[in-house]
Formats: C-alpha cells, structure tokens, sequence
C-alpha cells in the first residue's frame, strides 16, 4: 500500500484556488477508480446544488474515458476497469447535466496516476466560479416599450459585459436579442469567479455599434456556483 498526495490547481478564468487529490494504491493489476469528491465553495458559504449538477471523472490513458455521477459530492467508482499503467486523472464539477454538452463550473486540474489494482481518491473541490442569468426590456427614448427585437433596425445581439469590481477585469457574454426579450427563462453567463461586479448591456449592430444600453448594475456572486438573476432596461438610442 502506498500513498501519494498530489497537488492540483483550478482552471479557472481569474483568480485560481489549491485543490488537494490524495491517492491510494491497492496493488494487484486491472483495477477500477474510485473518487471520493467532497464540493465546497471557495467563498467560504454554503454551495446551491440545482437539478442536473454533478461530478464528472476524466481519465486519459490511450484514450478518454469520461463517467458522470450525481449528486455531486459522494463517493463513485468508474464502471471502467482500467488496464495497469499510467493514466491522467482530473475531476470536473459539471451542471446542465447533458452528457453531450456539460457545462464546466470548475475543475481540479490535471495529475498523473498509477493504476497498478483498484485505485482510490479523496478529492477537494472547492468551487471558485458562478453564473448570471438575465433577461432585458427595451424601450424607445419616450419610452415606449418594445416588444420584439424584429423591430430594431439593425439589431445584431446583446452584449452583456461584467467587470470585476475595483478592476479593469471585464468578460462579455454574447447572446441573441430575444433570448432575453421573448424568452421568459433567463440566459446564462459563461462561467466566472466569485466576487462583485459592474454589469452593463447593449444591443450591438453588425459592426458592434451600441443601438442601446442600460444603466449600469452592482451585482454580485457571493459563492461558488450561485446563479444570479436579474433583468436589465435597454434604453434605444
């Protein structure tokens, strides 16, 4: 019996927290992988789990090798019974839980293993990243509220840029005009660190010009994972 303790770090857009995998060698030959995940959130807080989260184990021997489990933390063994050699091991906390197109909140980065017999790990995950999630209303200068993003001329999406407070840190998110007007669910962001920032939004013609804007806004992701809605008021030009 053996044990190595391997030092991971997050992908992450900013600002990057330690993660720690700690791993056990049974011995023997083929074997399968076990991970005991434990998910916390990097803000310190409680974490908000929805329908769909969940953890997904990657391991990269001659080829890719991804298992999905939910809910997120708990202890899960691969269905793969993997041959003895050495293989790259990273876990992934994962939502939207669609097998074809998961969207990665955070990651443990990647660590090389041994497969030598079953294998098992105890694996740190504290989250460092969330979301926002927005809907927006247009109106004319006299305010006349607009209803259908066909009725802007020139109208080429919606820009929604979030920069981190205090920072010139800024990440735009790009989405079709009625996804946010027409559609009563929210979009969502891409995944991004925790912390407060100033949100602003646009309609963009084709070459990027502002049609509209709203007035700034002071949100913020307290804790790793949240979702954050809010709905902002475009004023066309």
């Amino acid at each position: 019996m053996k044990n190595l303790v391997l030092s991971t770090l997050f992908v992450a857009t900013a600002s990057q927290a330690a993660g720690c995998i700690i791993f056990t060698d049974d011995g023997g030959s083929p074997g399968q992988v076990t991970a005991n995940v434990t998910v916390s959130s990097a803000g310190g807080g409680a974490i908000t789990t929805r329908q769909g989260d969940g953890v997904r184990l990657n391991i990269q021997g001659g080829g890719l090798v991804q298992e999905i489990f939910s809910p997120a933390s708990g202890l899960y063994t691969t269905d793969q019974v993997f041959e003895a050699g050495t293989y790259t091991f990273s876990v992934d906390y994962i939502n939207d839980f669609d097998p074809a197109n998961p969207v990665v909140v955070d990651s443990t980065g990647p660590v090389t293993i041994e497969v030598d017999g079953n294998v098992s790990f105890d694996v740190n995950l504290p989250l460092d990243q969330g979301f926002f999630g927005f809907n927006w209303s247009v109106e004319e200068l006299n305010g006349t509220p607009v209803t259908s993003c066909a009725a802007i001329a020139g109208e080429n999406g919606v820009s929604i840029l979030s920069t981190l407070a205090g920072s010139t840190d800024a990440i735009e998110d790009l989405f079709n005009c009625e996804d946010g007007l027409e559609n009563p669910n929210p979009v969502s962001t891409d995944p991004m660190p925790i912390g407060a920032y100033v949100v602003s939004a646009s309609i963009l013609d084709s070459q990027g010009a502002a049609l509209g804007v709203a007035a700034a806004e002071n949100l913020t992701i307290p804790q790793g994972n949240d979702y954050v809605e809010a709905i902002v008021a475009i004023v066309l030009n």
